[in-house]
Formats: C-alpha cells, structure tokens, sequence
C-alpha cells in the first residue's frame, strides 16, 4: 500500500517554540463513485449498478435505523446518535432553538485492527495551506452538508478558516452551478476553527459549493466544503 505521507507543521498549543505536530497530506479524497469503482474492479460478481444500489440502500437503511432511535453497529464503524446543546434544568425540554440531533461515528473493530499492526508512513514537506472546510450545518433546517437556508444562518467547521473581513477577496462564498460566486456580508463569529454566516437572502433554488477565501501571507487562497448544498 502507499505510505501516509505527513508534514511537520509548528504546534503553537505549547510554550515550546521547537514543538511540532503531524499534518496528514492526503492525496486526494475518494467519492462514492470512487468506492463502487474499487469494489467493481475487484472482481465482485454483481455489476457496477447493483453495487451502487446496494450502497445507496445501506446509507437509507442506516438512517432509517438511526432515527428510529437505534444504534448501528458494523465491523467497520460504529453509528450513534447525540443530543448537543446545554439543559438548564430537570425540568428542561428539548428545544430546537437550543439543542440538536446529531450522528456520531466512530471506527469499528475490523477498521482499528487494520490500522493496529502498523501502516507505512512517509515524511514530505508541507503543502500550502488552505481553507479546511469539514462540515456545514444549517441552523433553520437542522441538516448537515446538504440543506441551505437562504437568509438562515449556517455553521461551517474546519481549520484554517479564519480571513479578513475587511477584504473583498477573501471570505465566504457560495457558488451556483452558472459559476457566479455570492459573498456572504455578515459573519458574526469568524474563528480558525469555525464560522457562523449568515447566509445571502437572494440565492435562487439549486445547488451551491460552499468556499472559503483567506490570505496566507500575501497569498489568497480557497477551500471547498467536499457535499454540494441545495436550496430548495
């Protein structure tokens, strides 16, 4: 197999100005399409079309499991669900306002047993940092890397996220299908590691790439949320 190639990058959680940390730099992310690929190419005795439908039907079934309140279970990750946001009382009751619905993953055995004999590493040098785009709720459809609420407020986690408002160039845009790019105005939290935006009120329905722009030394540079989002 290929090696996982990091770079070493300054820790600046530490009073150590010699502390490093390892940064992953991972070559590309594969899609599903990329999986159902893989799995044809080796020689499984069902079709490219039916390993698709069967993977599309895993994903239905595992949400259907998962909000019926069940937990999923399988050698490779295990699905939960979790309830995020602060109860002031025992008498509190759930409030959309205030709390969330979430899935959780973790690895599963068969996964955490491949990684336990060792996997073959490589140091490089660092590759140019960008904008790390992870995920993007959206607060008023309480959905995550799917919905898109125009004059909503959205959520977008990560790292690297932080740019200069004062800067036109840099910031958070959402990109139609047409290639137009619509700057967000108003960014009430603007942190490395997230950002509260709220969303354009004029988007048309259809899908968008969530991007962010921000500079690196003299440098603006973009990143890309990977899900597509659609305004209904």
């Amino acid at each position: 197999p290929m090696p996982i190639r990091y770079s070493l990058r300054d820790n600046r959680l530490t009073p150590d100005p010699d502390d490093r940390y390892a940064q992953v730099e991972s070559s590309r992310t594969a899609s599903l399409d990329d999986v159902v690929d893989e799995i044809t190419k080796r020689g499984t005795a069902i079709g490219r079309g039916d390993v698709a439908s069967v993977l599309d039907t895993f994903q239905d079934v595992l949400v259907d499991f998962l909000t019926g309140g069940s937990n999923v279970s399988v050698p490779f990750a295990n699905y939960s669900v979790s309830i995020q946001g602060v109860f002031t009382s025992e008498a509190d009751a759930f409030d959309p306002s205030r709390h969330a619905v979430l899935p959780r993953v973790q690895a599963g055995a068969a996964l955490r047993r491949a990684f336990r004999n060792g996997v073959p590493v490589e140091r490089v040098e660092p590759s140019a940092q960008t904008p790390s785009l992870r995920s993007y709720y959206d607060h008023l459809a309480k959905e995550r890397d799917s919905a898109l609420t125009p004059g909503g407020v959205g959520e977008v986690e990560g790292a690297r996220l932080a740019f200069d408002a004062e800067d036109e160039a840099q910031g958070v845009f959402f990109l139609a299908e047409d290639g137009t790019a619509t700057r967000a105005e108003t960014v009430p939290i603007n942190k490395p590691s997230q950002l509260m935006v709220v969303v354009p009120a004029g988007l048309a329905p259809g899908a968008y790439r969530l991007e962010v722009r921000a500079a690196f030394g003299d440098e603006v540079r973009e990143g890309r949320l990977l899900s597509v989002l659609t305004v209904a």
